[in-house]
């Protein structure tokens, strides 16, 4: 059945279209062992940054289950900042292993993405063997671009310290 559209719906059908094929094709798998995070800068009308992050891992590689911890998003300019829980998790991979786990945060700055600061934080992670007992991560690589920086500032998940000591 051929569906007759409005000149104005092809183009942006077309151009939805060519948005998710541009988007399927950047993503990379991870490295082998990696968890992999990249964070994408999207601001508003009034240049309000609202990162996108999409994180990937090899699941059947890793066992990896999710990713605890919290992410501090700073305006640089010393505006503010937003303070949110960091959770990755990954329910099923297709058929290559890979696992998906994305969200788009609003914050509570008027904070430019030039001038965002974005520092992870992390507490442990869960394996898919035993979801109940923390566990050290796999390696975490982080990269995006339009972003004042994208740090991880600590991964107590490897030092073997319980959330909340020290």
């Amino acid at each position: 059945m051929n569906h007759v559209y409005p000149k104005g719906i092809q183009i942006l059908l077309a151009g939805s279209a060519a948005l998710a094929l541009t988007a399927c094709q950047s993503d990379t798998a991870p490295a082998p062992g990696t968890v992999q995070i990249t964070f994408y800068a999207h601001e508003t009308e009034d240049g309000v940054c609202e990162p996108r992050r999409v994180a990937r891992v090899n699941v059947p590689e890793t066992d990896l289950y999710a990713v605890y911890g919290d992410v501090r998003f700073v305006d640089t300019r010393g505006q503010g900042m937003t303070r949110l829980p960091l959770q990755y998790v990954f329910n099923g991979y297709d058929d290559s292993g890979i696992a998906v786990s994305e969200a788009r945060t609003g914050l509570n700055t008027d904070t430019a993405c030039a001038d965002l600061r974005i520092d992870n934080m992390i507490d442990h992670c869960l394996l898919n063997a035993d979801r109940h007992a923390e566990a050290p991560c796999p390696t975490l690589e982080y990269s995006g671009e339009g972003f004042h920086s994208i740090n991880l500032t600590q991964d107590r998940s490897q030092l073997g310290t319980p959330p909340g000591d020290g």
